[in-house]
C-alpha cells in the first residue's frame, strides 16, 4: 500500500492540531507535530510570543524553530522511506523566520519515497473575533501548550501572509470556524480522492 504523508498547516489557533489527532485516531495513522519535535529537542514551552519581544529572545526561538523544522522534515523523510504513513502538524511551509521555502523539500521527500502528498490547509474565516477569543482562552488552559493570545494570532497571521501563508502546493482550504464534523466530513472526502 502506498504510504501518506498528510500536512497539516495553519497559523496558532486556527484548528489544525485539533483535526489532525481526530483524523490520526480515526485512521490508526500517527501524528506528529512541530510542537512535539521542539519539546523533545528543547524541553517544555515556558513562553508565549508576548514574551518575544525583544531582539535576543526572537532570535532563539527562531534558532529553535529552524532546528525543529530540520527534524520535522527528517522524520518525515525517514517515514516516507520505510513506506509508513504519517501525519504531520506544523504553522508553514513558506518562508518564515529566515528559513525560505519547505515546499521542495516536501516534494523532494515524495519523490524519493513514492509516498502520496495531501495537504491541508487550515484557517478561520473572516477573522470571527469570538472564536479566535475562545480558542485562546482553551490553549491558555491547556498547561502542555504555549499560551497564545487573540493579538498574537493576529501578529502570526500577518506574518505569515508577508510569507505568502497560503501553501502554493494542491491542497485542501478548511475554513476551520464550520462545525468540527464539517471540517472533518471535508477532509474524509479529499483523503479517499
Amino acid at each position: 500500500m502506498q504510504p501518506v504523508l498528510i500536512v497539516f498547516l495553519g497559523v496558532q489557533l486556527s484548528g489544525k492540531t485539533t483535526l489532525a489527532q481526530t483524523v490520526s485516531q480515526e485512521t490508526g495513522i500517527p501524528f506528529i507535530n512541530l510542537d512535539q519535535v521542539r519539546k523533545e529537542l528543547f524541553g517544555p514551552v515556558l513562553s508565549g510570543p508576548k514574551d518575544w519581544q525583544n531582539a535576543e529572545k526572537e532570535t532563539i526561538e527562531n534558532a529553535k524553530t529552524a532546528q525543529g523544522y530540520e527534524r520535522l522534515f527528517t522524520i518525515m523523510g525517514n517515514s516516507a522511506k520505510q513506506g509508513k504513513s504519517l501525519i504531520v502538524e506544523m504553522p508553514s511551509l513558506t518562508k518564515k523566520w529566515g528559513l525560505g521555502t519547505r515546499e521542495d523539500q516536501l516534494k523532494q521527500i515524495v519523490e524519493l519515497s513514492s509516498a502520496k502528498l495531501k495537504i491541508i490547509w487550515c484557517y478561520i474565516a473572516n477573522n470571527e473575533e469570538s472564536e479566535v477569543k475562545k480558542r485562546s482562552d482553551e490553549r491558555l488552559e491547556d498547561i502542555q501548550a504555549a499560551p497564545i493570545r487573540p493579538e498574537d494570532y493576529y501578529m502570526f497571521k500577518a506574518r505569515y501572509a508577508r510569507c505568502g501563508g497560503r501553501p502554493a502546493l494542491e491542497h485542501l482550504a478548511i475554513d476551520t470556524s464550520q462545525p468540527q464534523e464539517v471540517c472533518l466530513a471535508q477532509i474524509r472526502k479529499y483523503l479517499d480522492a
